[in-house]
């Protein structure tokens, strides 16, 4: 069934999308009917196993997938008529570069604050996957950058502008890239999901505030460096 709802996405999402030339309507019809089930699957494959798995080959094969769809999301897009700026991908003073990212990281380490004051507590997968040894450590730094750049590259820098051609509203397509950027993060758990739309929500603000991707892509990586070095203790504590 999830292969038919897959196709049946895809073919929606694809006849939706005519405004876009054709890598950026394929890219498109990649993360929105593709990736989402996707990772859902394997969230459910993984999950009840991931304790046996080790943590560095599953580190390094991530980082290697997100530079991977980095590399799609800059190729569809500049293959599919954006322009470099439409991307995001435009420089800014480094007085509000650090201000944005300064801003993103703190709302990021406040949405996990008022997680855990839910009592929202987290995935038995993200637990895992947090490093123990130095080793591991150091490569978790290396995977969060590949993930600041590759991820805020795919759902914020393509993935935003491409449904805003798509659908011809700003707005729609944030709030639409934000939730399918939570659903990948289907490892997490339904409250993970959420969060990680939230997150999504937030590192898109200054994005379309200021046309640039660079705060989000920089908030995004001390983010997880924090999250995963500093604050992992205080997230997992029962």
């Amino acid at each position: 069934m999830r292969v038919v709802g897959a196709a049946i996405a895809a073919a929606v999402v694809w006849a939706a999308s005519g405004e876009l030339a054709w890598p950026a309507r394929a890219f498109l019809v990649l993360l929105l009917a593709v990736l989402p089930p996707l990772s859902v699957a394997q969230a459910d494959a993984v999950g009840a196993g991931a304790a046996v798995l080790p943590r560095i080959p599953v580190y390094l094969s991530s980082a290697a997938t997100m530079w991977v769809l980095a590399l799609l999301a800059l190729g569809a897009g500049l293959g599919g008529s954006f322009a470099p700026n439409e991307l995001g991908l435009v420089g800014m003073p480094v007085v509000a570069a650090a201000g944005w990212t300064a801003g993103l990281v703190a709302g990021a380490v406040a949405l996990a604050a008022a997680w855990r004051a839910l009592g929202l507590r987290e995935s038995p997968m993200l637990a895992w996957l947090l490093p123990r040894t130095a080793v591991e450590k150091a490569l978790f730094v290396g995977l969060s950058f590949s993930a600041g750049v590759g991820e805020e590259l795919v759902f914020r820098g393509f993935l935003v502008p491409a449904l805003e051609a798509a659908t011809g509203a700003t707005w729609p397509a944030v709030g639409l890239s934000a939730g399918v950027f939570g659903v990948v993060h289907a490892y997490q758990n339904p409250a993970g999901v959420v969060r990680a739309g939230l997150l999504g929500l937030l590192f898109t603000v200054p994005l379309v505030v200021t046309g640039s991707l660079l705060p989000s892509i920089l908030a995004h990586f001390l983010y997880d460096v924090v999250a995963g070095l500093w604050l992992a203790d205080w997230l997992l504590r029962r």
